[in-house]
């Protein structure tokens, strides 16, 4: 029984904890997902076609190849209906998030890579300026590493020179 004053602690197992934890993090991913997919999406119809991926690489300061929308398009349209509508831009993101680019060069597989950059670059790019500042250069490795894995590897990258380079 609790007494008056006194806070109620409720005992939760390290699974229970971890578990939060993850889906805390799934939430905040989606949330960026959404902003970063709504941020595509001019027409408001909620599926993003050649036209808004050619434009949207355009604002980043990028000027695609003939027909580099379309085949970003292709590679993530699961359904095959030409656009991109917010599932498979969501699937198609947390299975890159977990794949390993480095290893697949060498089994011969491929993924859609320009388009996970894409997505990847745009959750950081908070202001839409094209480019990521030092703010959001610190929040990508918030985000990667936690709070202390964060501060060693940027320790590790102002002790090795390399910072700003």
């Amino acid at each position: 029984m609790q007494r008056r004053g006194q806070a109620f602690v409720a005992q939760l197992s390290v699974e229970e904890l971890e578990e939060r934890g993850r889906d805390t993090r799934r939430e905040k991913e989606r949330e960026f997902l959404v902003r970063v997919f709504k941020r595509i999406d001019t027409k408001r119809d909620g599926a993003l076609d050649a036209k808004e991926v050619d434009a949207y690489l355009r604002k980043l300061g990028y000027v695609p190849r003939a027909g580099e929308a379309e085949q970003m398009i292709w590679e993530v349209d699961d359904d095959g209906d030409g656009v991109i509508n917010f599932d498979e831009f969501e699937a198609t993101h947390s299975r890159l998030v977990a794949f390993d680019f480095a290893s697949s060069k060498a089994r011969g597989a491929y993924e859609p890579r320009a388009f996970f950059n894409m997505v990847e670059f745009s959750i950081f790019d908070n202001d839409e300026g094209g480019t990521i500042d030092a703010s959001e250069a610190i929040a990508v490795f918030h985000r990667r590493y936690g709070q202390a894995g964060a501060m060693q590897k940027l320790d590790a990258l102002v002790k090795s020179g390399t910072a700003g380079t």
